[in-house]
């Protein structure tokens, strides 16, 4: 196996990895000698690889020998990093955990994040400098886009929780030894029938009433009506006698 130098986050903007890209050189111009690969990987163009390898410096070098990841942190002169590689001081600096391995699942999908994210950048660019769309419509696309994104995953996640680990109907309850239905007490409902019955006659025969009642009212309003009348008359024959 050989000695891997990742120059990981490498950027062309970037002060600090302009001043050691000399050293960098001179570091790969010994790698037949240490039996060593060394490389780098602009960050900017490799968006991915810079969520894959939780890149938050620039730059930042890792050592990698049998799958095994372990990040760099001395001093950035050459006859350090040589020494580092030559005389296995590597051993001593703890590998990278398993949950930020960048062959994990998890740094995988960050990766893909990064990935869209670099994505979405060179689209807003293209949409506000080359289509001459106004920077407030971009973003409320990107934000439509980004809600119906997020309504479309929690709807996967919970069909597929619901077709992993459906839901339990509810459990039923034991029916105790020695229990018996309760018969219907036909005497009571006979009571309940009667009482029923009764109380429809007296609201049937107070219904009765209340039209007598109103019978009789009409009635005397009639005669009254009927009496204005005739003392009308009276009084119209009364006049008439009178004037003759």
């Amino acid at each position: 196996m050989f000695d891997l130098f990742h120059f990981a986050s490498y950027a062309p903007w970037c002060p600090a990895c302009k001043s050691i890209a000399p050293i960098w050189e001179k570091v790969a111009d010994w790698s037949e000698d240490l039996n060593i690969k060394v490389g780098e990987v602009d960050v900017s163009e490799h968006a991915g690889l810079s969520g894959r390898f939780f890149v938050t410096a620039l730059p930042t070098i890792y050592h990698v020998k049998d799958g095994d990841f372990r990040r760099y942190l001395g001093s950035r002169v050459e006859d350090d990093i040589i020494s580092f590689i030559e005389e296995g001081k590597y051993e001593e600096v703890e590998k990278v955990s398993w949950w930020k391995h960048p062959n994990s699942i998890q740094m995988n999908m960050l990766a893909s994040i990064f990935r869209i994210s670099m994505q979405v950048r060179v689209l807003h660019i293209k949409m506000t400098e080359e289509w001459g769309f106004p920077y407030w419509l971009s973003y409320i696309v990107f934000g439509i886009a980004t809600i119906a994104a997020g309504l479309l995953l929690g709807l996967v996640f919970v069909v597929i929780a619901d077709s992993i680990c459906p839901p339990k109907p509810p459990p039923r309850q034991p029916i105790p030894e020695g229990f018996q239905q309760p018969m219907p007490d036909t005497k009571r409902d006979e009571d309940a029938q009667d009482e029923g019955e009764v109380a429809d006659e007296v609201i049937k025969g107070e219904t009765m009433k209340d039209e007598d009642s109103s019978d009789v009212r009409q009635r005397k309003v009639a005669d009254k009506v009927k009496e204005g009348e005739d003392g009308e008359k009276d009084e119209e024959g009364k006049g008439e006698a009178q004037e003759e």
